[in-house]
Formats: C-alpha cells, structure tokens, sequence
C-alpha cells in the first residue's frame, strides 16, 4: 500500500523461550545449593564468634563482680561468695546468672544436645552422653552449652541450634575454653576439626581461615 511502512516483529518463539527457562533452570539448581551451603557456613561461623565473645565477656564481668583477679579466684572454683556464704555449684551459679537460660537437661538427658553427633570425613560418631557429662543448658538464642571447670579454666561445648541438624562438629558443634584470664581458646589442632565427632580443633580451624569454614 502506497504511503504505509510495513514494520517486521522480530520475536523469540516459544522453542527458543522455553530452552532458556530451561538453562536457566539448570545453572539454578546446581548454583543455589552451594550458595545455601556458603550462607549456612557464614551464619554458623558468625554465631560462633558471638559465643566465644560472651562467654569472655560474661567470664571478665564475673571476675570483676565478685572482685577476683582471675577465673580461678571467682565462686565458680572457691565455692564462696563475695559476702561470705557458700554456694552450692558455683558454675551452675555463673551460668544461671549470666545466660538467659530456658531448659536444663542432667547429664545423659535428651532435649538439650542431639542424640547423635558426626564427623564430617571419616565415620566417627558420638552420643548426647559422649559430648556432654555435665548438666547441659539450652539459652534464649537456641543453643546449648555444656561447661565443665578444669584447674583454672572452662571446657565449653556448644551445640548453636540444639537438637536441629545437621548434629556436625564443626557445622553446629564446637569445642573451645575460656581461660584463667576470661580469654577464649581452642582446643583440639585444626587437622583433627573434621576427623573428630566432638567439635575439638574447629575453634583453631575457623581463626587460622579467619572465621571462614573453609574444611
């Protein structure tokens, strides 16, 4: 028609559309689960941190309450209190004070630790009674703690989401203490941090790869 541009439409066909969805659909399935793992690995390192850093922290308040010069100086080891009297378990004191406690379990009790706990190479696994002999206690922010007192220390055991999977040393199962100067320190070497069912050496793992779970 005389005076009338006629315009073509270039379009993708419905083939061609549905082949990128496609694609798109692969590459999204094998990406997405790494990028699930690498959050979950951040998020458990960074809650990780943030225990290490209020058990120093509540241990150095307590210190300076009861006006000791050192862990060992505190009711937690002397059973006696500032005023003079005597408390029964000093460390049940301390935690009961200084966490927001919600659940108590004795020892070899189920609803605190999980059942089972594994290593993450190798086959080794560990009960609940395994990871902790001493009362275990579930705080406020969904983990659970197992502290036992050495001459002039404490052993921490913590679980961060409790009886929640994956029940892995070194995923949500970790080992650490807290020494006579309220300083958090690893226990375990790194190289035992996927071999071990109980958490001992990832503490060293995630400060040697700066909070990263690289293992």
């Amino acid at each position: 028609m005389k005076g009338y541009n006629m315009k073509k439409f270039i379009a993708f066909t419905l083939a061609e559309v549905l082949i990128t969805i496609g694609i798109i659909g692969v590459v999204a399935a094998l990406t997405t689960p790494v990028l699930v793992a690498n959050y979950q690995k951040k998020a458990m390192s960074t809650k990780f941190k943030k225990v290490t850093n209020e058990f120093s922290s509540n241990v150095d308040m307590f210190i300076t309450e009861e006006g000791a010069t050192s862990l060992k100086g505190t009711s937690i080891f002397t059973g006696t209190l500032p005023n003079g009297s005597s408390v029964t378990d000093g460390l049940a004191n301390f935690i009961e004070t200084k966490f927001k406690v919600i659940m108590k379990c004795a020892s070899g009790s189920s609803g605190c630790f999980a059942p089972q706990y594994r290593a993450l190479s190798g086959s080794e696994t560990k009960t609940s009674a395994n990871i902790c002999s001493a009362t275990a206690y579930k705080l406020a922010d969904g983990s659970v703690v197992c502290v036992t007192k050495g001459t002039d220390s404490l052993s921490v055991t913590v679980d961060l989401n409790g009886i929640s999977n994956p029940n892995a040393a070194g995923r949500d199962l970790f080992q650490f203490s807290v020494n006579n100067n309220a300083a958090p320190e690893p226990i375990g070497e790194a190289s035992t941090c996927t071999t071990k069912a109980t958490g001992e050496g990832c503490y060293k793992a995630l400060i040697e790869d700066n909070w990263t779970m690289k293992y």
